[in-house]
């Protein structure tokens, strides 16, 4: 796939994630630990420009909380992008002020993606550890098949059709929540939330000890209540992740960066895929 992808600290995971989603979560960490600047989900809106986060003294690393019902950070948003005013503070920005003075002034703000951050490190690490981890062994007596299947063409046999539709379908949405979880927990926001959670926990140490860690331009991290990003509630259905009109009543005015609209497009292509099996 060329040399930007056999480069992947995660590659073997990448090619062994059982869905797009995993696949989406394992680049954007590696692809913002490598360049730094900001991922944004495909199905996220922007309402007002991002630029009142990236402000002189501004977070170096951010993202915001989800509205789940639940504590969680979403990976959907992630930036790490910090602005330094443009006062010659390097010969290159010098010399690039003096050919054109007439277009951008000294008190410029300059944003300037910020590679190698530790957080993007320790979710690197941390899937290819979980992936380099060896199988369990086999159990010394096989296990006795599953009963769930027959029991539940037994309970459908007593159901009239309509009833036996509507369970079978429950069932078959419980099954792909399930398996939604596992790449969310893996991969995903599960994953995303107990890494920042435990670099911040790091971080406080280090403050409380007079330790540096990685330095104070590194530690600057914003996480946002669920008004920034993630105003619009998860359970609530779109009927097009384009459409605009019904997210506006979820909206923050002046608050609200980015409304998340829960497209789900990863766990389609898994049903896709199971119904063409």
């Amino acid at each position: 796939m060329g040399p930007l992808f056999d480069s992947l600290r995660n590659k073997t995971a990448y090619m062994a994630a059982p869905n797009f989603g995993q696949k989406a979560d394992i680049l954007r960490y590696e692809l913002l630990q490598r360049h730094g600047g900001i991922y944004v989900d495909v199905d996220m809106e922007c309402v007002r420009s991002l630029d009142g986060l990236h402000g002189k003294g501004g977070p170096t690393f951010y993202a915001g909380f989800s509205n789940t019902g639940t504590v969680e950070l979403n990976n959907g948003l992630i930036g790490c992008v910090f602005a330094n005013v443009c006062e010659a503070e390097n010969e290159l920005v010098d010399h690039f002020l003096q050919l054109i003075p007439f277009l951008i002034s000294p008190s410029l703000l300059i944003h300037r993606a910020i590679p190698q951050h530790p957080v993007l490190r320790s979710l690197i690490e941390r899937i290819h550890t979980q992936h380099s981890q060896p199988l369990p062994p086999p159990p010394s007596k096989p296990s006795p098949p599953s009963q769930a299947p027959a029991n539940l063409a037994t309970i459908l046999g007593f159901l009239g059709q309509g009833d036996a539709a509507v369970v079978k379908q429950a069932v078959e949405a419980g099954e792909r929540n399930q398996a939604a979880m596992g790449t969310i927990e893996a991969t995903g926001p599960g994953l995303f939330t107990r890494v920042v959670a435990e670099h911040l926990q790091q971080l406080h140490k280090q403050q409380q000890s007079k330790q540096d860690g990685d330095g104070h331009e590194r530690d600057r991290i914003i996480l946002g209540p669920p008004e920034w990003f993630y105003p619009m509630p998860n359970h609530v259905a779109q009927a097009s992740s384009s459409s605009s009109s019904s997210s506006t009543i979820y909206l923050v005015p002046g608050v609200t960066y980015a409304v998340h609209h829960w497209a789900r497009s990863w766990q389609q292509q898994e049903q896709s895929d199971d119904t063409s099996k």
